[in-house]
Parts: C-alpha cells; structure tokens; sequence
C-alpha cells in the first residue's frame, strides 16, 4: 500500500499501517492545518560560546530578571551586562578594559587577550618596574650587562613603547647592584628578627671551568 498526502508534513509508505492508521494521521495533518493543534518545533540548539572574554564572566539565567534576558555577571566585580544573543561581546571586552579589579599584568590574563584580540600593553608605563623586570632578567639568564645596549633589543623596546629608556650598562649594573643590597638587607633583617637558632650548612663544588663555587644555606624557624 502506498499512501500519500499532498502538502503535508507526512509521508506514508509501508505495508504495516492499517487504514484506522492512516485515518488518524490524516485527521491530525487537517487539524494542523487548521490551526487547531499546533507543530511541535524543536528547541533551537544552543550555540557555543567561542569567544575567549566569557573566561572572565559567569553566565546568569534570565528567569530572575523581569525582561527574561540571560546576564553576563563579571567574576571580579560582579558588574552585570545583557549578554542575548544578538548582543555580541563588545560591552564585555569594554569592561574588561575598565574594571579596577582586573589585574592587567597577570600573563594568564595576557595570554587570553592576545587570543582575542584585547589589549595586552599595561595602561601607564612605567620606569622603576621597567628597571626592575630588566635587572631580573638579567640575573635570572646571566646576561652580560652589555644585553642593554644591543642594537636589535633597542628596536624591540622602542616598538613595544615609545617611553621605554635606553639605558646603558653602567645602569643596568646600578640596578643589580641595587637589587643586591636591598635582598640582602632584607635577609638580614630576617634573620635578626628570627626567634630560634640558625643552622648553616655549606656546600663545595668545582665547575667545568674549574671555577670555585660555595653555597651557604641557612635553617631557621622564623617568627610566623
């Protein structure tokens, strides 16, 4: 048996409907038509959020608000936003920028901006922590103190940031010198204001170089 409706959402074509079958399925397509049952529609199938900004937002349902539309709730300052579908993500991106809770020289933070397009430069340079990276990483990957003055870091720095200084080596091992004296007072201090007694070990070595090393480390229980 084949049996067919014209214009109809339904197509029949096996041997195992009986006519009361196709009786009904006929009655419900003319009530459909009619309008007196309405289609069941699936529900639109959401889609994914690929936008890296929603890292930093928490997503609210509607249902508590009374225009029944979903929030974007910020996660350090609990600022809310529409966040519909057709909203996009600009305002989220704007406050990202803006909020004082966000800490802008976090290199997680960092790495999810570069990825989505959002500014990675921190808002006001400045050149006491310039001095302070620099001669961290210069003790850090024992570089000559030559390291700042090298024609290829200059430009680097220069098209990171028109206000980065070009300073000399003679700066650069003020720096360091600096950073020295003020960890070591900083020990110093430590270990004055230490309540037990300190035990010190040492530790000998010779390198390829034949260059004599010697490490001194210091076991205390300090005051916390």
């Amino acid at each position: 048996m084949d049996t067919s409706q014209s214009n109809s959402a339904y197509t029949i074509n096996d041997s195992s409907v009986g006519d009361d079958d196709v009786n009904d399925i006929i009655e419900l397509e003319e009530e459909i038509e009619k309008g007196l049952r309405p289609v069941e529609q699936k529900a639109p199938r959401q889609r994914k959020l690929t936008s890296q900004v929603w890292s930093l937002f928490r997503k609210v349902s509607g249902d508590k608000y009374s225009d029944n539309k979903r929030r974007a709730v910020c996660k350090k300052c609990s600022s809310e936003y529409v966040a519909v579908r057709n909203s996009g993500t600009c305002n989220l991106r704007r406050h990202y920028k803006t909020c004082a809770k966000f800490k802008k020289c976090d290199p997680v933070q960092m790495m999810l901006d570069r990825s989505d397009g959002l500014s990675t430069r921190v808002p006001k340079f400045e050149a006491h922590v310039f001095h302070e990276l620099l001669s961290c990483a210069i003790i850090m990957h024992d570089l000559p103190f030559q390291f700042v003055e090298y024609e290829g870091i200059r430009r680097i720095w220069n098209y990171l940031c028109d206000e980065v200084p070009n300073i000399c080596r003679n700066t650069a091992k003020a720096d360091v010198l600096k950073m020295h004296n003020r960890e070591k007072t900083k020990i110093r201090s430590m270990l004055e204001e230490a309540p037990s007694r300190i035990c010190l070990t040492t530790d000998l070595w010779t390198s390829i170089t034949t260059d004599g090393y010697l490490c001194l480390t210091a076991h205390f229980i300090d005051k916390g």
